[in-house]
């Protein structure tokens, strides 16, 4: 799966958001349910599998900012928002000078979080491979609340990380709040420090941001992976 992802990468600096979403399930990583609609009877469809309130999302590797265009529309409740969702996101890509290649609308599960999370892994310089856990979302650079931690780790290792930060005690069940469901955030690091270690010098990094969590599940809903570009050519190369 590994070596099929970054083959099929032919020579990007990134995986786009659904095929790093499939490397982080490979790897055990919970993500969102999710399919990409070609057709808005297709968006209502996948929409009904899934079961409402959906996403959805604009599939281009051209927009990697999707939500300054446009190209997200929440809490989608009925067949009939999905497919105008659908014909309004599409309409506001073909506006777009640039002229972007659309390949999809994804449909996905929309889950309510009662916190969000940031959970990642990078190439460290001095460290090699480190994963990194703390709160996510749009307060990431106001809360600064995240830990490092060398990969691989195993369970207990990563139970610490989580404990080290503000999220960490949070999802002990604050303020008399119930506890949330620390096990998926648990699988997530430890999915993403195998993938570090088995990707070697391959990935430069991976940003799994908004992990939303609540009492019940904890899911990767967006997922970037960037890779070390000289590397991952070279390997798929032999």
């Amino acid at each position: 799966m590994l070596e099929k992802a970054l083959k099929s990468a032919n020579g990007a600096a990134a995986l786009d958001e659904v095929a790093s979403k499939k490397l982080l399930k490979a790897y055990g990583i919970p993500v969102s349910k999710e399919e990409i609609a070609q057709t808005a009877a297709e968006a209502v469809k996948i929409a009904k599998k899934i079961g409402f309130p959906v996403v959805a999302k604009v599939v281009s590797a051209d927009i990697l900012h999707k939500s300054d265009i446009g190209g997200v529309v929440l809490n989608l409740n009925s067949a009939a928002e999905v497919k105008k969702a659908f014909n309004d996101i599409t309409a506001r890509v073909k506006k777009i000078k640039s002229k972007p290649k659309l390949e999809g609308i994804l449909i996905a599960q929309q889950v309510k979080a009662d916190l969000e999370l940031v959970v990642g892994a990078s190439l460290d310089a001095e460290m090699g491979p480190v994963v990194l856990f703390g709160t996510g979302g749009v307060d990431i650079e106001l809360m600064k609340d995240v830990a490092l931690a060398g990969a691989p780790l195993d369970e207990a290792e990563a139970k610490q990380l989580i404990a080290k930060t503000k999220a960490g005690v949070k999802m002990k069940g604050y303020r008399g709040k119930p506890a949330l469901h620390e096990a998926s955030a648990v699988k997530a690091l430890v999915g993403l420090s195998n993938l570090m270690a088995d990707a070697g010098n391959r990935i430069a990094s991976i940003d799994v941001n908004p992990f939303l969590i609540n009492s019940k599940v904890g899911v990767a809903v967006d997922g970037l992976i960037v890779l070390n570009n000289a590397a991952a050519n070279k390997a798929a190369k032999h």
